[in-house]
């Protein structure tokens, strides 16, 4: 039985947190540390709450095909 977790990230934690791009100091062993362990309470929560955790096959993908975009004369004179 499949079930989904509705966790998600808020703006504040996307900009302020450890898994922002822009936070210099979020490639320290000790930040990689706090993101594995905040990542384990997370998937214990999940799991806890009736969910299940499915491996995916190599080069699955979650994002369907896009359809091809021609960009040939939209150019502005």
């Amino acid at each position: 039985m499949a079930s989904s977790y509705g966790g998600s990230i808020s703006n504040e934690d996307s900009t302020n947190s450890y898994f922002s791009s822009e936070a210099g100091e979020g490639r320290s062993v000790s930040a990689k540390e706090e993101v594995r362990e905040k990542l384990r309470q997370d998937m214990e929560a999940f799991i806890k709450a009736g969910g299940c955790i499915e491996e995916a096959a190599m080069g699955v993908s979650s994002d369907p095909p896009k359809k091809p975009e021609s960009n040939y004369g939209r150019r502005p004179i």
